[in-house]
């Protein structure tokens, strides 16, 4: 399986000249629809390449001034990872070539055997908004109130151009996304921590010769403005890319809480409260980008990003305690109001240096890339907490309240990889080296008491910790055909060093290893084995692997992420990895305008990770919501996606996921043991009644899920979009989110001694009008087109922006 895509490598030469045509425009055309691709320039020497090009059948189209055009058919097959189409010649003409207009009309999904990919041009739900925005639009992903993504009910490793970031969804622009791959059971080369899948975020960057960008702006209800603008140039052997968004949005939000002690299944006291709420959210990122051609085989690649975001939580909680005093009568004990004034912020920065070699055998090269993330973040936070005793023997200090958080917290992540793919007359092997260095450090200091003049810093709800987390790989796999069936057969190995050291309570620690000592490498062998076959327009495909869950950042981390008068929810930095047996079967019927995908999938889990609630034990009425080990999980299901373009006007695409879950918490949480169905389903419609009209329809439905200790609520909206485009290089988007204002996360928690419901609100309904403008040149060198002005002609490809 290719995450990047197929190279394409060549040179152009002029006929009865034994040398290379320098600066000839190479294009690459869908032969479908004449769209266009990729382009790119010959270089010295006249030798050219076109990277990350999907599988599929093109034309190749070869331009230069004073030349007749030369057109060849290509077959981009997957099996080859490179492919050369060797000395491509043109014949002198003196007729000069003619300007084309070419219109761009990707494919905005496409269904594949092994994954989905999804192109962001075409998506109007994308203008405007986050990474995570968008992922809650595609099938087979959902979103709850925190921003975990989910791919098949399970948690997806995010990759960013085919590495590992730190960045979370919502600090990702998808103004600057070109497409996003989800692989649902990746291969040996990549992670195995992917148990969950693969979301691989493709940024955009442009291989046309000339210049092009694009500039957006963007206001909404809610208080939502955003900017940003895109750049790409191409000028000989180097291409220059460039991005920059800004963002800013306040959601008015309504939360509620009721939370019942139990005895003997009957409520003996009651906890209800509300919450009004601003959540702010500010994010800008910035990226510049550099691809040089060394030479015909050699390419060498940097990047620089940097970004930097706030939140800014403002809650009013107004709650009450009531006691039963009868069969049917109760006394309200406390009435009170919780004040919560909260800023989080982070910083980000990232250096990528990768350097891609070919061979003079057709289909081998090897790459190698060094990745340096680093980002900080705090948090600084009040919460008041004012109530009146209606009753008398309450204790005063439970009747008034001031907590003040501040924190501070540090993430660097440290990636170096070799990856190698050796071509044979059947098939290819591919190998590989990898190392990820991990180092997080956070301090997070609490003061409690009556007022701010009289805190003392609460020892439990206090910590710090740093935490070493290094994973070194080495991976091992070989395609090849047999027979009618295709084969790929692979083993990874990872050595995981994980240390969490918490100097605030006497300096103890907690750690793993696998292998450890020549024990345990059983945890340390991750194999895969694929199997598929076509036949017709049919495609079937059998994959098994074996992967290894480690825990996401909110997961470990020790800050209070949300709070009100009763409970907070807080990571657990003590928190051992899963391990999973993943199996599928796959199959795809391709058929004219039609694409439909049925996978029958199965998951098993050790030391599953699951939100596990507790009282906090220095006061019984407070609820801390974290994460534990649990003993196993068992999940199956069948999921079914279609692609249907019943003609040019409409684009009809939909999802539906049926999964069984059965959990086993083990002894942690009382070997409570609970199971169940839940169910999914989206779809997006997209009609085009002209060049410069589009409306789509995004809707969803999440069925209630099974948790260890209770079950989530459903969740479900809709949202409407149009686009405008006039004098091809404006356009101007309108969208409407969340329609009826229904998109609600709720779960209950139910135990012997508690029942608790919880509804929160990520957003509210909202309009947002954004408009962008395109702009650029396809000329062949737009430099060298400034220094020969004057000297009489041109010859290039003119995009029509």
């Amino acid at each position: 399986m290719q995450l990047y895509g197929i190279n394409i490598q060549g040179r152009v030469m002029v006929q009865g000249q034994n040398k290379g045509l320098d600066f000839a425009s190479v294009a690459l055309l869908k032969t479908t629809d004449s769209s266009i691709v990729t382009g790119s320039l010959s270089n010295s020497g006249g030798y050219f390449s076109l990277e990350k090009i999907m599988p599929g059948n093109y034309l190749l189209q070869v331009r230069f001034l004073g030349c007749r055009p030369l057109d060849k058919s290509l077959k981009v097959s997957e099996d080859v990872p490179n492919l050369e189409v060797g000395n491509l010649t043109l014949e002198e003409d003196a007729t000069q070539l003619q300007a084309v207009e070419v219109t761009e009309t990707r494919q905005s999904t496409i269904l594949a055997i092994d994954r989905k990919i999804y192109t962001m041009d075409k998506d109007l739900t994308a203008k405007g908004a986050s990474a995570l925005e968008v992922m809650r639009n595609l099938p087979g992903l959902t979103a709850d109130a925190d921003g975990t993504v989910r791919l098949r009910n399970a948690v997806p490793q995010i990759f960013v151009d085919g590495r590992p970031s730190v960045l979370t969804l919502e600090q990702i622009p998808a103004e600057q996304i070109d497409r996003i791959e989800i692989i649902t059971n990746p291969s040996v080369k990549f992670d195995a921590g992917t148990t969950g899948g693969l979301l691989n975020i493709i940024m955009k960057k442009s291989t046309t010769p000339g210049y092009q960008g694009s500039l957006n702006a963007g206001a909404g209800t809610g208080r939502r403005y955003n900017t940003g603008m895109n750049l790409n140039l191409k000028e000989g052997a180097s291409t220059w890319s460039a991005f920059y968004n800004w963002s800013d949005f306040y959601n008015p939000l309504q939360n509620r809480t009721l939370r019942q002690n139990l005895s003997n299944g009957t409520p003996v006291k009651t906890f209800t409260q509300t919450s009004e709420s601003n959540l702010g959210r500010r994010f800008q990122m910035g990226r510049i980008g550099w691809d040089y051609t060394i030479n015909q085989r050699t390419t060498f690649t940097t990047a620089i990003s940097i970004g930097d975001g706030r939140f800014r939580n403002n809650d009013t909680q107004p709650y009450a305690w009531t006691q039963k005093t009868g069969a049917i009568s109760s006394d309200t004990l406390i009435i009170g109001q919780q004040n919560n004034d909260q800023t989080n912020f982070w910083k980000y920065g990232s250096l990528q240096w990768m350097l891609r070699k070919t061979t003079p055998r057709a289909g081998e090269e090897w790459t190698v890339d060094l990745n340096l993330n680093a980002s900080r973040n705090g948090t600084d936070a009040q919460f008041v907490n004012r109530a009146d005793s209606i009753r008398v023997g309450i204790p005063f200090d439970t009747v008034q309240r001031q907590q003040n958080n501040n924190g501070s917290g540090q993430n660097r992540v440290i990636t170096a990889q070799y990856d190698h793919i050796y071509p044979m007359t059947n098939g290819k092997w591919e190998w590989g080296l990898r190392s990820n260095l991990r180092i997080n450090s956070s301090i997070l200091r609490v003061k409690v008491g009556l007022d701010s003049s009289n805190q003392v810093e609460d020892a439990q709800l206090s910590n710090q910790f740093e935490i070493h987390d290094l994973v070194n790989a080495v991976y091992l796999n070989r395609q090849m055909v047999l027979g009618k069936w295709g084969l790929q057969a692979g083993l990874r190995l990872e050595q995981t060093q994980f240390d969490v050291r918490l100097p605030n309570l006497g300096d103890s620690s907690f750690s793993y290893r696998y292998p450890s000592g020549g024990r345990n490498w059983r945890n340390a062998i991750f194999p895969g084995l694929y199997l598929s076959r076509k036949f017709g327009p049919h495609e079937l495909q059998i994959n098994a692997s074996r992967k290894i869950g480690r825990p996401g950042f909110f997961q470990v981390l020790p800050f209070i992420l949300f709070a009100d008068a009763q409970g907070f929810r807080i990571g657990n930095p003590a928190l051992a990895p899963e391990f999973y047996h993943l199996a599928e079967l796959n199959h795809q019927f391709s058929k004219g305008a039609m694409s439909l995908t049925n996978s029958l999938y199965g998951r098993y889990t050790i030391q599953v990770i699951t939100e596990y609630v507790y009282r906090l034990p220095k006061d019984s009425n407070i609820l801390v919501n974290s994460y534990i080990n649990g003993q196993d999980q068992t999940s199956t299901g069948l999921e079914h996606s279609l692609r249907w373009n019943p003609n040019k006007r409409w684009t009809i695409t939909g999802n539906l996921n049926a999964f069984f879950t059965q959990v086993n918490a083990g002894s942690n949480l009382n070997n409570v043991s609970r199971n169940g169905w839940s169910w999914t389903a989206k779809s997006q419609v997209s009609f085009r009644p002209d060049n410069r009209w589009t409306l789509q329809w995004n809707g969803e439905y999440e069925a209630p899920r099974i948790l260890p200790q209770g079950i989530t609520y459903p969740a479900y909206g809709m949202d409407l979009s149009t686009s405008l485009t006039w004098n091809k290089s404006w356009t101007a988007v309108l969208l409407l989110s969340d329609v009826f204002n229904t998109r609600r996360f709720g779960n209950t928690i139910q135990s012997e001694t508690l029942f608790q419901e919880f509804i929160r609100r990520r957003e509210v309904r909202f309009l947002r009008l954004t408009v962008s403008y395109r702009f650029g040149n396809a000329e062949a060198s737009l430099f060298q087109r400034i220094r020969r002005s004057g000297s009489g002609g041109s010859g290039g490809m003119d995009i029509g922006f």
